[in-house]
């Protein structure tokens, strides 16, 4: 059977998520995706396609980015002392999540070019977990992630939290979609590695959310016409992961089974993530509108240290990405910020889509953990999601025209 050739924006896109081994940052942000941003507007140029379409989502995404840049220069007029590297650089940020967005997700695609981008996903996933685990072997301690190709520890909540939300994919690609058993057993063995991953990771939230959604992904399963086939890979699904599970138990290291077991969850990490959260109430209740901009909260004297001490960082100044947006942009960023999300999820309401919720509850539960708001995992998926709903869509409307047409006759 002859294979159906890939577009290049799928092929971009299924590529960009191993610029992890790239990544010169501890967050994975989307700086490191630079390249390929320029070398789909050099695709477009060559193309003589100098207009993007843009659709609802895209203009929304577009009054975002204003918005921040608005509160950004106006924060800088009247805070001049406070421009500096980080300033520009967060403006180029939001830009080129702009154009990396518009692109790719303006784009037609086919069921199987969504397929060949998920599965390049996970093998990225299972690669990066199993170096994970390797680096265990080799008898590496504390917080375990990926090292880029570069020598930069990617921290280890952005790498969970990435390799959480492909876990919820796979699981669903498993339940749903899988029909050959050895791709079925391959399948499984993947999802084992990852947990896994995620387990060595010692990120409790990603975890929990790769738990959670994963039984989510279970019981719609479940509850969707249930018959002995399903009732024979449920059985087999359950055994795998039982085993898998125990399988970690008896090798986890000491301080990681105390960190998920034995500690309380009001340590310093989550006192400190708290107190970052508290600290940028107060700051956007002094200045609510339009926030303070990019890069400058951090230097504001008021705000930019803790109690305890310790200077708030500059990337992620409240350490969660609806709060960090919040403080850039305010009242108003935030509201266009959470109509644009609105419109991708509401899709996934509708009986098709919605299988994919839970990989919408785990991508709102680990971006409320980490400032997400500039990094390829948080927009790597909505992307993602945006193009599933796009495929889905185009799939009903082409199967109605079908049925019209045969009614007609």
């Amino acid at each position: 059977m002859k294979k159906e050739k890939k577009s290049f924006y799928s092929v971009i896109f299924a590529i960009s998520i191993w610029f992890i081994y790239l990544s010169n940052d501890a967050s994975f942000m989307m700086k490191t995706i630079i390249p390929l941003v320029v070398l789909l507007l050099i695709y477009l140029v060559a193309k003589k396609q100098y207009k993007l379409k843009i659709t609802t989502n895209s203009k929304n995404l577009i009054y975002f980015v204003i918005t921040i840049i608005l509160s950004t220069v106006i924060n800088c007029i009247i805070n001049y002392e406070y421009i500096d590297y980080n300033v520009i650089i967060g403006i180029v940020y939001f830009l080129e999540i702009f154009l990396w967005f518009c692109i790719i997700t303006e784009q037609d695609y086919k069921r199987n070019e969504i397929a060949f981008i998920i599965n390049s996903f996970i093998i990225l996933a299972v690669v990066a977990s199993l170096q994970v685990i390797f680096l265990y072997l080799a008898g590496k301690t504390g917080k375990l992630s990926v090292v880029s190709l570069l020598g930069v520890k990617v921290d280890a909540n952005y790498f969970s939290a990435l390799v959480s939300i492909i876990n919820v994919l796979l699981f669903i690609k498993i339940l749903y979609f899988n029909k050959n058993k050895f791709k079925l057993l391959v399948n499984v063995i993947c999802l084992i590695v990852m947990l896994c991953g995620i387990g060595l990771s010692g990120s409790r939230a990603a975890l929990l959310a790769t738990i959670l959604s994963d039984i989510l992904v279970f019981i719609q399963y479940i509850i969707q016409n249930i018959n002995f086939k399903k009732i024979v890979m449920v059985f087999f699904i359950i055994i795998a992961m039982f085993v898998g599970v125990n399988i970690f138990l008896k090798v986890m290291p000491v301080w990681i089974y105390n960190r998920y077991f034995v500690n309380t969850y009001s340590d310093n990490s989550n006192n400190e993530r708290v107190e970052l959260w508290e600290n940028a109430i107060k700051g956007v209740l002094k200045q609510p509108i339009l926030g303070y901009g990019i890069g400058i909260f951090d230097k504001v004297p008021e705000f930019n240290t803790l109690s305890s001490g310790r200077k708030i960082p500059p990337t992620v100044p409240a350490h969660n990405t609806f709060l960090d947006i919040l403080v850039y942009s305010g009242v108003i960023g935030e509201i266009i910020f959470l109509i644009f999300l609105y419109n991708i999820f509401k899709e996934f309401l509708k009986k098709k889509k919605r299988i994919f919720i839970p990989v919408i509850l785990n991508l709102l539960f680990t971006s409320n953990i980490i400032g997400a708001d500039k990094s390829y995992y948080f927009w790597s998926t909505l992307i993602l999601l945006s193009i599933i709903s796009k495929v889905i869509q185009k799939e009903e409307e082409e199967n109605n025209e079908i049925k019209t047409y045969i009614n007609d006759c």
